[in-house]
C-alpha cells in the first residue's frame, strides 16, 4: 500500500509540474530509490520497485537494531571510570596503571578539558612485568569524561553514556548520510559588474514626495557621479544619466547592482525612462517587487539587479558585519536644491520654500 501511494504521488507531481520523467531520480532521506531508468518502465512495475525498496528499508532498520545491541555489548563495557582494575604499583608504591587481564593493562592520563570536566585518557597496553614498563603502541584507547549525571565514554567514534551507578543509558553513533549527487556545471567569471545608486530629496513641503538630485555608478577603476542642473527636472536628469551610461559601448553587457532597486530606485528609473522611446525596458517582477531591470539603448544593454535580494540590510550595517575596510560614502550636493521649512505665525502654520546653492554638504 505504501508503495502504491508513493507511485501515485510521484506520477501526480510529474504531471503537475510538467517534468520529463526521463530526467527524474527519486531520493528518500538522501538514499537513491528510483533512477531515471526506472521511469521508463510501466506504472505497475514502478510500484514493484518501490515495494522492493520499502522491504530493503525495513530490513535495514532491523539490521540497525541488531547493530545497536552489538554496540552495547562492546569490550571493556564492565570497566567503569571509578574502577579500571587492580592497581599496579612500582617499587616505590607509585601508581603505574591498572590490570585489566593477564595481558592487558590500562594507562591513565588525567586532565581537565575546556569545560572544566575531568577527563581520563585510557590506553590499553602490554606491560613488562619485570621492568614495570608499558610496551609498544596501545592496543586500544578511549576517553572517559566525568559529567554531572555520570560519565561519557568516547570509543571508536561512538559515545557511551553512563549514569552514576555505571549503568549504560544511551549510545550515540555518527550517522553518515549519503550525499545528494552534485553535477558539475560550466561557470565563467563575470568581470562586467558594478554598482549604481540614486540620491533623492523630499519635495512638496515634506509630504513624502521625492526627486532625484544625484546619481552615480562604479565599475572596476572607474566611478562617475552626476548632479541635477538648475532648471532640470528629476526625470530629465535621470534620462541624461542613463544616456551617459548607455552611449558608452564599453559598458555593454554590464550588470550593475542597486541596493533596494525593487522598491526604490526602479520607481524613478521606470517612471522617467518609460516615456522615452530611445530606451527599451525589460523588468522581471516577483511579488510586486522588481528583481532585475534590463535597459537597452541602440546596441548597448545593461542589467540592473537588486543587491538587497542577495544581502538584506542597510549598506552601512552590511559593511560593518563583513568587517569591510571601506565605509559608506555620501553624495556631495553641488547644485541648486529646494529646502522646505515651517514657521508658526499667529497660531497659523506657514510653509516656505527656499532655493539654495550649496557647494558641499
Amino acid at each position: 500500500m505504501l508503495a502504491k501511494k508513493l507511485t501515485n504521488t510521484i506520477i501526480k507531481n510529474i504531471l503537475l509540474y510538467n517534468i520529463n520523467d526521463l530526467d527524474v531520480d527519486l531520493y528518500i532521506l538522501g538514499r537513491p530509490w528510483l533512477s531515471s531508468d526506472d521511469f521508463k518502465i510501466n506504472i505497475p512495475e514502478i510500484t514493484d520497485v518501490l515495494e522492493q525498496q520499502v522491504g530493503k528499508e525495513i530490513s535495514s532498520l532491523k539490521n540497525y537494531s541488531e547493530k545497536y545491541y552489538k554496540l552495547k555489548d562492546y569490550d571493556y563495557k564492565n570497566i567503569s571510570i571509578d574502577n579500571y582494575g587492580e592497581p599496579v604499583l612500582d617499587k616505590n608504591n607509585n601508581l603505574i596503571g591498572y590490570k585489566i587481564s593477564n595481558v592487558e593493562y590500562a594507562s591513565v592520563e588525567t586532565y581537565y578539558n575546556d569545560d572544566n570536566l575531568l577527563c581520563n585518557k585510557i590506553s590499553i597496553k602490554e606491560l613488562d612485568k619485570v621492568g614495570l614498563k608499558f610496551l609498544n603502541e596501545p592496543i586500544d584507547s578511549w576517553l572517559d569524561i566525568r559529567t554531572e549525571f555520570g560519565y561519557i565514554r568516547e570509543l571508536n567514534n561512538t559515545k557511551y553514556f553512563y549514569d552514576k551507578k555505571n549503568n549504560l543509558i544511551n549510545v550515540e553513533i555518527k550517522y553518515n548520510q549519503p550525499q545528494f549527487p552534485v553535477y558539475s556545471m560550466d561557470s565563467n567569471l563575470n568581470n562586467k559588474i558594478g554598482t549604481l545608486d540614486l540620491e533623492t530629496y523630499g519635495t512638496n513641503s515634506g509630504l513624502g514626495f521625492h526627486e532625484v538630485y544625484a546619481a552615480g555608478f562604479a565599475i572596476k577603476d572607474k566611478t562617475e557621479l552626476y548632479y541635477i542642473e538648475r532648471g532640470e527636472t528629476s526625470g530629465q536628469f535621470i534620462n541624461r544619466f542613463f544616456y551617459n551610461i548607455l552611449m558608452n559601448n564599453d559598458l555593454n553587457g554590464y550588470t550593475l547592482y542597486a541596493h533596494n532597486l525593487g522598491r526604490f530606485d526602479s520607481v524613478f528609473i521606470i517612471n522617467s525612462l518609460i516615456v522615452n522611446k530611445d530606451f527599451t525596458l525589460t523588468p522581471v517582477w516577483k511579488d510586486n517587487t522588481i528583481l532585475s531591470l534590463t535597459i537597452k539603448y541602440l546596441s548597448t544593454e545593461i542589467i540592473l539587479l537588486d543587491s538587497l535580494q542577495l544581502i538584506p540590510g542597510s549598506l552601512e550595517n552590511i559593511l560593518e558585519s563583513f568587517k569591510c575596510k571601506i565605509k559608506k560614502i555620501f553624495f556631495l550636493i553641488k547644485q541648486w536644491i529646494k529646502i522646505h521649512y515651517f514657521i508658526l505665525v499667529k497660531n497659523q502654520i506657514k510653509s516656505f520654500t527656499v532655493i539654495y546653492q550649496i557647494k558641499n554638504i
